[in-house]
C-alpha cells in the first residue's frame, strides 16, 4: 500500500490539472491529518508501481436517539489523465462498493456531477433550503422586531477558529452541546472541530455580552430533558456567554451551518455578523428537516431557493429506509398506515408500518407492494427530493395512494459532513 504522501500527492495533481490549486492534506484535515489518516480506506491501482487511479472511502454514522445508519463517503475520485478510458474508475466504484457492503455499511454518498454518478448507481437526496440575506434586508427586519432597542453598541462578539487557534475543551464541549441538537449528527466530539475546518471554512464562536436565558421553543429539538440542560452554557469569567456558532466558507460568502441557543435572536446576530464580516450579501443553507431554522430565516431573507443534497446509494433498504422515516417523525407527525414498495432492481419488496404512537417498522415481505421503483436511483429521486411534488401532481401519478404526509422523506448533510 502506498503511503499517505504518495497518495496525496497523486490527487493534487490530478484535481490540480483544472488549475484549481488544491492541496488535500489542507483542505480536508478531518481526512487526511496523519492523526486522522488511518481511518480512510484506499482503493488503489497502480501501473508498473506507480497510481494510476485512486478512489478514497471515508466511514461516518449518521446517528438519531434510537437509529443509526453506517455509511462511507467516496471521495477524491481520481485518474491519472494518461490512464482514463481504461475502466479503472468502474473497477474502484466496484471494488470500494463490494468492500463497503462487506463491511456492513448501509449506504454511500458522493459528491460530484450528477449525470456522471448516476452511470454507478447514485442519485441526489433530500431537500435543502438556499436562503438568501442581504445587509438591507436583514436590518430592516431588526428594526421591526427590535425597535428602538436595535442600534448602538453590538451585543455579539464572534470569534474565529481556523484551525491554528487553540480552543479549550469546555468551550469544545459547549459548541459540540448545540450541534447535538441536530435531528441527524455525523460527527464526533474529536472530529467536530477538524470537521467545521475542512474545505477551507472557518467557525465562528458567537459571545453574547451579556448573560442570556437558554432557550428551547420546541421540545422535538432533543432527544431527553437532560439535553436541554446541557444548553444552559455558563458565564465565562469575562461575563460573555457562548450562545452558538456559525460555520462560513472560505470566501465569507455562505453559511454552511450553524447552532443558536435562542433563535429569536437570529436576525441581530446575522445582521451584526455581516457587519463584522463587512458582506452585503450572505447565503444560509438549512435543510427540510430543521423547521424553526426556516421560520426564522424566512422572516430575513430576500429570498430563498430549493435544491438536492448529496448524491447517495442505497445498500440496505430496510435499516435507510427506517431511518429516514424516523427522521422525518422528529418534525413531522406521520399519520399512521402501511405502505408496501419494490425494487425491481433487486426483486425486492418492502412493507413500511407507522402506528399512531409514531412506532416505525420496516419489513421485507412477499405481499404485492402499492408502487415500484427500477432501482434504488428512481426511488431516491421519488421519495426524497423536490421532484415528490411534480410526480404528485401528475394526474395518473403512482404517489397518489401514498400516505398522507409521509413523503418526500428527508436527507441533509453539511458541508463539514461533506469529503
Amino acid at each position: 500500500m502506498k503511503d499517505l504522501e504518495d497518495i496525496i500527492d497523486f490527487a493534487n495533481m490530478v484535481f490540480n490539472l483544472k488549475g484549481e490549486g488544491i492541496n488535500f492534506g489542507e483542505l480536508l484535515p478531518k481526512a487526511y491529518s496523519q492523526d486522522r489518516a488511518e481511518r480512510l480506506e484506499h482503493h488503489i491501482i497502480e501501473e508498473n508501481g506507480k497510481i494510476r487511479a485512486l478512489i478514497d472511502l471515508y466511514p461516518l454514522e449518521l446517528r438519531q436517539t434510537d437509529s443509526l445508519v453506517k455509511a462511507a463517503y467516496v471521495g477524491t475520485v481520481s485518474v491519472h489523465p494518461n490512464s482514463r478510458r481504461k475502466g479503472y474508475m468502474t473497477e474502484l466504484m466496484r471494488r470500494a462498493e463490494d468492500s463497503a457492503r462487506a463491511s456492513g455499511h448501509d449506504l454511500l454518498l458522493l459528491d460530484g456531477s450528477r449525470q456522471r454518478y448516476q452511470h454507478y448507481g447514485f442519485e441526489r437526496a433530500g431537500i435543502k433550503y438556499n436562503y438568501n440575506v442581504t445587509r438591507a434586508s436583514v436590518r430592516h427586519c431588526c428594526q421591526k422586531l427590535y425597535g428602538n432597542n436595535f442600534g448602538g453598541e453590538p451585543l455579539y462578539r464572534f470569534e474565529p477558529l481556523d484551525g491554528q487557534t487553540p480552543c479549550s475543551s469546555a468551550i469544545t464541549d459547549k459548541l459540540y452541546a448545540l450541534y447535538s441538537r441536530r435531528h441527524v449528527t455525523a460527527r464526533s466530539k474529536e472530529d467536530f472541530l477538524p470537521c467545521l475546518q475542512s474545505w477551507g471554512s472557518t467557525i465562528y464562536i458567537v459571545y453574547s455580552k451579556a448573560p442570556e436565558t437558554p432557550y428551547a421553543p420546541d421540545s422535538r429539538a432533543y432527544d431527553s430533558p437532560s439535553d436541554k440542560q446541557e444548553t444552559a452554557l455558563e458565564n465565562l469569567e469575562c461575563g460573555e456567554t457562548i450562545v452558538g456558532y456559525i460555520n462560513i466558507s472560505y470566501d465569507e460568502r455562505s453559511i454552511f451551518e450553524f447552532e443558536l441557543n435562542d433563535l429569536s435572536k437570529l436576525a441581530r446576530i446575522i445582521c451584526e455578523f455581516a457587519d463584522e464580516l463587512g458582506s452585503d450579501e450572505l447565503g444560509i443553507t438549512v435543510g427540510c428537516d430543521e423547521t424553526e431554522k426556516i421560520n426564522a430565516l424566512d422572516k430575513i431573507s430576500d429570498y430563498f431557493n430549493v435544491g438536492m443534497s448529496r448524491q447517495i446509494k442505497i445498500l440496505n433498504y430496510k435499516n435507510v429506509l427506517e431511518f429516514l422515516f424516523k427522521w422525518k417523525a422528529k418534525y413531522c407527525e406521520l399519520s399512521a398506515g402501511s405502505y408496501t414498495i419494490n425494487i425491481k432492481e433487486k426483486n425486492e419488496n418492502y412493507q413500511i408500518c407507522i402506528d399512531s404512537a409514531q412506532k416505525i417498522k420496516v419489513t421485507p415481505t412477499s405481499a404485492a407492494p402499492d408502487i415500484s421503483f427500477e432501482d434504488s436511483k428512481e426511488l431516491i429521486y421519488l421519495l426524497t427530493t423536490p421532484s415528490y411534488y411534480h410526480e404528485y401532481q401528475k394526474p395518473q401519478s403512482r404517489l397518489k395512494t401514498a400516505p398522507a404526509n409521509w413523503f418526500p422523506l428527508p436527507f441533509f448533510l453539511p458541508e463539514a459532513d461533506a469529503f
